[in-house]
């Protein structure tokens, strides 16, 4: 690599994004990335991008998009991409750290620092292969997210420094990979893709009780608990669930039967995918949010849903409970009964409701991208070997969200 005057030319980071498309990992790329030129103005910042995400960046002189189509032809594709595509871009880039945001490094060594986010606690979770295990889909697709999985591990000992959004992931990350403990940071994302809320009253005008779930397919989602929970509502209640499911994934024909069987047709109100412009609308909507979900490495529907003053029902996961804290109502997460309950203790107590509105909404403030943006700066600069003028004043202890 080129000799360069850093202090007159800055320094150029390579983001690593090929295989992010959409959902919550876009988010972080972008939020991430424009509080990244804001914090770090003579950073140049080349971002190696899938193809559909490219015009998506923020339009900045120091983000140079490298928009890489072939990684997204196949898995073997992806791996070449790796293993040489990215290797030569750090050398034809002069880049000084590389900063992976796919839970993936190639097995060569770079010749620079790496930051690798791991974003994906399924990995890492029994729970969750258990459900892979039991997914009617093809044995390939299970072979492949094994052997991904090697490969995430691989990716964890081989980095300079490893990111997660929760102490539950960086503890079962440490149990299933040989990696020192320091080499781990947490930071928390921010508040998804809404802004601030207000504390809501219980809207006893409305006909109906809006409940919620914002959600993409997986198995780990827990939908069938949802569904059995609705199911006991409507007997005493007016009750609909809202929930944000694309009709065109395969796994839909299996959930809308689902919902048939459990005669809740009328009940359930799909929006489909929702556009990053809308989903602050769809919060204002509902009156209680759920969030069943066997396995997160952060949920941000649960943030956005705690960020918008919404009272939530959670199921008592450890992520869960350490992004939550007090402000959610924790059931069993195969507890649609005790759900159902805590459904309609919420909306049959107007005191009880607002209390639960503020506490969400206070919880939902402790979530900061220029925060988590500062967070993620200081890993980078200590992996640079800088002097702390830019990093910022450390909270105390790795979580300061724990309540």
């Amino acid at each position: 690599m080129v000799a360069r005057d850093q202090d007159e030319i800055g320094l150029n980071i390579l983001i690593n994004a090929v295989s992010i498309k959409e959902g919550g990992s876009s988010v972080v790329l972008l939020r991430l990335l424009e509080e990244f030129v804001r914090l770090r103005p003579g950073f140049r910042w080349y971002v190696a991008v899938h193809p559909s995400m490219a015009a998506a960046l923020p339009s900045h002189p120091e983000i140079i998009a490298r928009p890489v189509g072939a990684a997204a032809r196949s898995p073997a594709y992806l791996r070449l991409w790796y293993e040489h595509g990215l290797p030569k871009l750090v050398r034809d880039c002069e880049i000084d750290l590389v900063f992976s945001q796919t839970n993936y490094l190639p097995t060569r060594s770079l010749g620079v620092p790496t930051l690798l986010l791991v974003q994906h606690a399924g990995h890492f979770s029994d729970e969750f292969h258990a459900l892979m295990a039991q997914e009617p889909q093809s044995r390939i697709r299970n072979w492949v997210f094994k052997v991904t999985g090697r490969w995430v591990c691989r990716s964890v000992a081989a980095a300079s420094a490893v990111t997660v959004q929760t102490s539950a992931l960086a503890q079962a990350i440490l149990c299933a990979v040989d990696v020192p403990r320091e080499r781990l940071s947490v930071v928390p994302h921010g508040p998804g893709l809404v802004t601030a809320g207000t504390v809501r009253q219980l809207n006893r005008g409305r006909p109906g009780w809006r409940i919620g779930y914002v959600s993409k397919h997986g198995v780990q989602k827990n939908f069938d608990v949802l569904f059995r929970a609705v199911q006991l509502l409507r007997e005493h209640h007016p009750v609909q669930l809202i929930v944000t499911l694309d009709e065109r994934a395969p796994a839909f024909r299996r959930i809308a039967a689902r919902i048939a069987e459990l005669g809740l047709t009328d009940v359930v109100r799909n929006l489909g995918e929702i556009p990053r412009g809308s989903i602050e609308a769809v919060y204002e909507q509902l009156d209680v949010f759920l969030f069943p979900s066997l396995c997160e490495s952060f949920g941000f529907p649960l943030v956005e849903a705690m960020a918008s003053g919404l009272p939530v029902v959670g199921a008592a996961i450890a992520s869960t409970r350490e992004i939550g804290g007090q402000a959610i109502e924790y059931v069993e997460p195969q507890d649609h009964r005790a759900m159902a309950d805590a459904i309609v203790r919420l909306m049959t107590d107007p005191e009880y409701y607002a209390n639960r509105s503020a506490a969400s909404l206070e919880r939902g403030r402790q979530f900061s991208w220029p925060r988590s943006a500062e967070e993620n700066l200081a890993m980078i600069d200590r992996l640079l070997g800088k002097s702390d003028e830019h990093s910022p004043r450390r909270r105390t202890g790795a979580l300061a969200i724990h309540g």
